[in-house]
């Protein structure tokens, strides 16, 4: 049985565009769940001076990626306000979806 899969496998190789594809559907669909509503709560929780200069950019499997505009303030973020803006967003997704780690990133926007 072992070697009739394995030529099974091997008769019809996969396109590399139909993995990336794979891939992105996956990513995107991961985001399209949470992900709205993540962006919601990150907006509520930074408040507006804050969400003028950041975003949301991506949401998997927890992690939510923080893209911002400077980068004295991406530093200020990640080492002083991270564990306070994460306990922010818990409390307002109340665990739907997870939210396990904040991630800032310098991005242009």
């Amino acid at each position: 049985m072992r070697g009739r899969q394995s030529k099974e496998r091997r008769a019809r190789p996969i396109a590399l565009n139909e993995v990336l594809q794979a891939v992105l559907q996956e990513a995107e669909s991961e985001m399209d769940a949470g992900g709205a509503r993540v962006a919601a709560a990150w907006a509520a929780v930074a408040g507006v001076e804050l969400a003028e200069e950041t975003r949301v950019s991506r949401f998997r499997r927890g992690v939510v990626y923080i893209e911002v505009a400077s980068p004295p303030l991406c530093s200020e973020l990640s080492q002083f306000r991270a564990m306070s803006l994460l306990q922010g967003m818990r409390a307002k997704l109340d665990d739907e979806p997870p939210v396990k780690e904040l991630r800032f990133r310098l991005g242009t926007f």
